[in-house]
């Protein structure tokens, strides 16, 4: 879906003469400088920021992109503590998409209940995932659950 609405937004640029070339990637290794920073546990770093862009875009910055995430894949023990600490985030910890919302207005007091729908609703999936799961189990439907345990 993403790459298909990617394609779309690029055409409608082309055809409204916004851009007459394709929206390109030119920083395929940010990601992966940021997403390997142990020091802000996988987050932006303006530090990383700062130092990438002391290159021009292109092949300069992308070797520098490089060694940077090179220096970072050394430290085994490190990265582990990451990806425990990001898995945790990801799996426990709370939607930010109502921080980045609702911060800055005037129902900034309304985040805490829809952070607990959110929750609620997280959970009720996950039940229901289950009882599909135990369903398909029983029924030695394993099509059927090998399509639930994708969710």
């Amino acid at each position: 879906m993403y790459l298909i609405l990617q394609q779309i937004v690029t055409f409608g640029y082309a055809v409204a003469r916004i851009a007459p070339y394709p929206l390109p990637n030119n920083e395929p290794y940010w990601k992966f400088v940021t997403g390997l920073n142990v020091s802000t546990n996988g987050k932006f770093s303006k530090a990383d920021n700062e130092y990438v862009h002391q290159f021009p875009l292109g092949e300069e910055r992308n070797q520098a992109e490089l060694q940077l995430i090179k220096e970072r894949l050394q430290n085994k023990s490190e990265l582990l503590k990451l990806f425990s600490s990001k898995f945790d985030e990801m799996w426990g910890g709370g939607d930010m998409s109502t921080f980045w919302s609702m911060d800055n207005t005037a129902q900034k007091s309304w985040r805490i209940y829809f952070d607990g729908a959110e929750r609620i609703m997280y959970l009720f999936a996950i039940g229901l995932s289950c009882v599909s799961v135990a369903y398909s189990i029983r029924s030695n439907n394993y099509a059927h659950f090998f399509s639930c345990s994708l969710f």
